[in-house]
């Protein structure tokens, strides 16, 4: 029969099937494999086989085994692609082509039976697959940010537009932030162009911000 470096039978974890009879093999005690048992299956939580899998006759766990979830790791103590939750029993949101949160956003459990993506910056929706709009390699090109849900651009001060690339209302420069005066009705210029941070008045307005009536 088999036996380990101390000359124990099935290393102590195990009985031998001796006798003329016998094959002569190991019979290993639960949590332990290999040809003389000599093999302790992985634990994880305290439990051979994070209680979930089976140890094998190699010593190593058999994830598949689980009556309940979808488990994965060397000691099953991970939840298996696409599974989330407690008891790894919560499916991730999918992408049309069958991926994992669009291979752009990590699965997340939301609360015991829900699970949801995590998109990664410049990805939106349930399944991360939205691109957010933008100019450049930025999301909303630096200058706001991308709603994870709608995919909608929240523009800094100072910046406009559905991919924040203009400057808002008030707002000139180059990086839209000099302020334009404001006239009459609450109006940048009054209704006028705004140049550099001045106004530049049309017609026969005039003033800082263009406010004013010229007398002929």
């Amino acid at each position: 029969c088999p036996q380990d470096d101390s000359g124990r039978v099935c290393s102590g974890h195990g009985t031998c099937d001796d006798g003329s009879a016998g094959t002569g093999h190991c019979r290993c005690y639960g949590g332990y494999g290999g040809r003389a048992c000599d093999v302790s299956c992985p634990r994880a939580q305290g439990q051979v086989c994070n209680g979930v899998g089976t140890c094998t006759a190699d010593g190593s766990c058999n994830c598949t085994s689980a009556g309940r979830g979808v488990w994965h790791g060397a000691a099953c103590e991970a939840c298996g692609s696409g599974w989330t939750g407690p008891a790894c029993t919560t499916a991730c949101p999918h992408d049309a082509q069958g991926r994992v949160c669009g291979s752009a956003g990590v699965c997340i459990p939301v609360g015991s039976w829900s699970a949801a993506c995590q998109c990664q910056p410049g990805r939106f929706g349930r399944e991360c697959a939205g691109v957010c709009p933008g100019v450049g390699p930025f999301p909303c090109t630096g200058h706001g940010a991308c709603d994870p849900e709608s995919g909608a651009c929240h523009c800094l001060p100072g910046w406009a537009g559905s991919a924040c690339t203009e400057c808002g209302s008030g707002w000139t420069g180059a990086d839209c932030t000099t302020v334009c005066p404001i006239g009459s009705q609450n109006r940048t210029c009054s209704g006028s162009p705004c140049v550099g941070g001045a106004c530049v008045c049309q017609g026969d307005s005039c003033g800082q911000d263009c406010s004013l009536v010229a007398e002929n």
